[in-house]
């Protein structure tokens, strides 16, 4: 005969060992420190100082693109994440009721 699932006993060692099958309570996120965690990266670091570069050597237009791909990938990236988030808080709050 062909057992299903898993003993009590079995069961009782693996809550012990790994908890409960349940998403942790986070702070709740502020969308604003959302949207500037999009900016502190190697690659932005790098767009940036370019951009600062372009303006000292008067190639404004050039400056004026890479800020504007600066704040896109900022904005995308943003929407993303909040999108991201907020979808977690519903799957939290759908899991409560259960």
């Amino acid at each position: 005969m062909m057992e299903k699932g898993l003993t009590s006993h079995e069961a009782n060692q693996l809550l012990a060992v790994h908890g409960k099958n349940e998403i942790t309570a986070q702070k709740s996120f502020s969308p604003i420190i959302l949207f500037l965690s999009q900016f502190p990266s190697f690659l932005n670091g790098i767009l940036f100082l370019a951009a600062i570069f372009s303006f000292f050597i008067s190639a404004i237009l050039d400056a004026v693109f890479i800020f504007a791909i600066l704040l896109l990938n900022g904005i995308v990236g943003f929407i993303q994440e909040y999108n991201a988030e907020k979808s977690l808080e519903k799957l939290e709050n759908s899991g409560s009721s259960v």
